[in-house]
């Protein structure tokens, strides 16, 4: 493998990297505030809304895996190409989507083809930068990872309100052909390609990485810390579009506010890296995570929950994520640095994996009441805690 050396679009690329993502992660949610609507036009539960979001982690949990690898072997910006041009088309489908089920297909395919956004921008990234800049960078990535899905549902409810809940399938299309062709005049290649084609090496790879404990502890860290995340983002709007009654644009902006957390924390883990080892600083990080995860606990089985308590108590555990993100995956990124591209896919892939588990169980767990989006919620970060203490410990 070898790094390509050009200087073409270099300063844009990471910026234009970081909108792939945006529009993929604000893709998940922007219609969330919609729930009810979308049921009433469907003739369908809530809870089969809430599948369009589990079906979409579903596809980008199984595209993942390959696109990091296929960067390797094609390079970065044709695998990007190829991927988000399945987002693109997916997104398209989904504004025409006639029933539960062919919305449920869009959103899968949609998540096959946004598979491609997180592994490509991190091996991108390595390419790019040393340890610092790559932290940096991760961090800030960390960010549209929580600022995408937080503003996503405001916009989402205003569009609704004006035109009609479809228009944010439509929006979502609209920016994924504008950013296709701006990917497709404007991306440089930072990878050149330097062998062919082998799935015989790529499974090898993955073989390694998940034998490998260092690589599987700070994976998994990520991983359930995320799902946390995502069990919020799914069962949310039920709990306070129907248990709190909140509207759908107050629903909006309490999940805008939930952003404030790890805002303020990327903020401080920008500066902090500068000064202290990652591992420390992971090591806060899932501390406050914990705290906010038990803080959640004590809502489960409120009727109804205090819906400004459970916003309160997860800026607690936003604000831990933003430690935890880029800390847990630069460890994990440079275990094997001649393998970025699998690094990456295998790192997404384990995170998605969890934000799809979590997600899911608490979907199926679904009682009428606030215990699904608390207790696993918290589970989440027990977990991640759990595999803070097993994992090797890093020099200070």
């Amino acid at each position: 493998m070898g790094i390509a050396k050009t200087t073409k679009n270099v300063n844009l690329l990471p910026i234009l990297m970081m909108l792939v993502v945006t529009l993929q992660i604000a893709s998940t949610d922007i219609y969330a505030p919609n729930f009810v609507r979308m049921a009433a036009f469907y003739q369908s539960s809530i809870v089969a809304i809430e599948w369009t979001m589990n079906f979409n982690f579903l596809g980008l949990f199984v595209s993942c895996l390959f696109f990091g690898p296929y960067s390797d072997v094609v390079g970065r910006r044709k695998a990007l190409l190829v991927g988000f041009g399945i987002f693109t088309l997916a997104s398209i489908y989904a504004c025409f989507a006639g029933t539960i089920y062919s919305l449920w297909l869009a959103r899968f395919i949609q998540g096959i083809g946004g598979g491609c956004a997180v592994p490509v921008a991190l091996a991108t990234f390595r390419d790019l930068f040393d340890n610092k800049k790559y932290v940096q960078w991760v961090t800030l990535m960390g960010l549209v990872l929580s600022i995408a899905p937080a503003f996503a549902p405001t916009i989402g409810a205003h569009i609704a309100d004006l035109l009609s809940w479809r228009y944010n399938f439509f929006l979502i299309a609209a920016l994924s052909i504008f950013l296709f062709f701006v990917i497709l005049i404007r991306v440089p290649e930072t990878h050149l390609r330097t062998k062919t084609a082998a799935f015989k090496s790529i499974i090898q790879d993955y073989k390694l990485l998940l034998s490998t404990r260092e690589f599987m502890m700070y994976s998994l860290i990520s991983a359930c810390t995320l799902g946390g995340l995502f069990v919020f983002i799914v069962t949310s709007p039920f709990v306070y579009l129907e248990l709190t009654k909140f509207t759908d644009k107050e629903f909006g902006y309490l999940t805008a506010l939930g952003v404030l957390g790890f805002v303020i924390g990327g903020l401080i883990n920008r500066h902090l890296i500068m000064k202290y080892s990652s591992y420390k600083i992971l090591r806060g990080g899932l501390i406050i995570v914990l705290i906010g995860g038990t803080l959640l606990l004590t809502e489960a089985y409120k009727m109804p929950p205090s819906g400004w308590n459970i916003r309160i108590f997860s800026l607690f555990y936003t604000f831990g994520m933003a430690f935890v993100f880029s800390n847990a995956g630069v460890y994990a990124m440079t275990i094997f640095p001649k393998k970025t591209g699998a690094s990456a896919s295998m790192f997404n892939f384990l995170e998605l994996g969890g934000s799809f588990i979590f997600s899911a169980v608490a979907s199926y767990s679904h009682d009428g009441t606030a215990w699904p989006l608390c207790f696993f919620t918290f589970l989440a970060a027990t977990f991640a805690v759990l595999c803070f203490i097993v994992s090797p410990r890093k020099a200070d």
